[in-house]
């Protein structure tokens, strides 16, 4: 066999082994590693999340007002990348309210806070993974 056929023989078969693993890659991704676009995302209408029940509520315009003094007051808070995630208010029955950011990566949920007192005072921040917005 010529030098340049076994060479393009090697070559064709090189190609053909990486199409091949990308084609096995491809089909092994599962639907569940696609992402999920935030208007899809689905949070609970309720939580119980560190031994009190959140309910969701929908923000007014005074809750809108609360954050843009937050974050001009706080501006390294609104660069955390969390923000870009689903937002969503959830008001115990003492009247603090956690205005919650989900986001999406995969199967898991990343998510951040903000809690206010009934008062409107700052009470604290958090951020974690799953729980208590957990996909299963």
């Amino acid at each position: 066999m010529p030098a340049t056929t076994a060479k393009s023989s090697v070559t064709t078969e090189l190609i053909a082994a990486i199409f091949l693993l990308a084609l096995i890659a491809a089909g092994c991704s599962s639907p569940s590693s696609a992402p999920v676009a935030l208007s899809d995302l689905s949070v609970p209408e309720e939580l119980q999340w560190d031994g009190r029940t959140w309910l969701r509520e929908s923000l007014s315009s005074q809750d809108q007002q609360l954050l843009e003094r937050y974050f001009q007051q706080h501006p390294q808070v609104a660069d955390n990348p969390l923000l870009q995630g689903k937002q969503t208010l959830y008001v115990d029955d003492r009247g603090h309210r956690r205005f919650c950011w989900v986001y999406p990566v995969q199967r898991q949920r990343n998510w951040m806070y903000l809690e206010f007192d009934a008062r409107l005072r700052y009470v604290g921040t958090d951020e974690g993974m799953q729980e208590p917005f957990n996909t299963d």
